[in-house]
């Protein structure tokens, strides 16, 4: 996913595979499959065609709306390339002390959502390794006061609670 949620006067639009042209997203399922991330160009192009969609819907205003993204930017050449786009009021990061957790949920979600992406111990860990090495510069490229670290061994109504905690003091 590019991005979790768009919320507007208390309302939240998924910014989801469905705004995502299906090109796009076989190409992007060509990627997540091998445990790899998605090239940068691929995911900003993505993510720019998904937000100009919302906003000529008329379900986005840049200039009164927050953006919740997620995964958006995975690493500094993505935030880099976002700067002048994004004005950015808070970053949350998930953190998990157990790993294995981690894995076996990524696995539950495979079984319920068929995705082959998180069926597979090896390609799971891989996706691991490569978020470290990618996403944690990300955090060295932000003002500190900006990044909030949540626990996200939580069960999902008490991470995503944090989340809007965090999010409120923005």
């Amino acid at each position: 996913m590019i991005a979790s949620s768009i919320t507007r006067t208390g309302q939240e639009y998924a910014l989801t595979a469905q705004l995502i042209d299906p090109r796009s997203g076989e190409t992007v399922r060509s990627y997540t499959e091998r445990g790899v991330l998605v090239p940068d160009e691929l995911t900003i192009r993505i993510f720019q065609h998904s937000v100009a969609r919302l906003v000529a819907l008329k379900q986005f205003d840049p200039a009164c709306d927050t953006l919740a993204l997620d995964g958006i930017p995975r690493n500094v050449n993505q935030a880099q390339n976002l700067n002048g786009a994004l004005d950015v009021a808070r970053i949350i990061y998930l953190v998990s002390s157990d790993e294995r957790v981690m894995i076996d949920r990524m696995k539950r979600r495979a079984e319920v959502e068929g995705r082959k992406d998180d069926a597979d111990d090896k390609v799971i860990r891989r996706r691991l390794e490569v978020y470290r090495q990618e996403t944690k510069p990300v955090l060295d490229f932000y003002p500190r006061e900006l990044i909030a670290q949540i626990d996200a061994l939580g069960t999902p109504d008490e991470v995503t609670a944090a989340i809007k905690k965090e999010l409120a003091r923005s």
